[in-house]
């Protein structure tokens, strides 16, 4: 399963089930520290929304 389609599962999801799920995501990267975090995931985020 590539990203994509991990993606289309995900937000198939019922709204608190993917809740449940972002959370423990954010609970993951808990000891990132917040610029790394920044660096990690800023390009992405910006590429999702743009």
């Amino acid at each position: 399963m590539n990203l994509a389609q991990l993606e289309a599962e995900i937000f198939s999801l019922p709204h608190q089930e993917r809740a449940a799920l972002a959370r423990r995501l954010l609970l993951s990267v808990e000891e990132v520290s917040e610029s790394e975090f920044e660096q990690l995931l800023g390009g992405r985020i910006g590429a999702s929304l743009g």
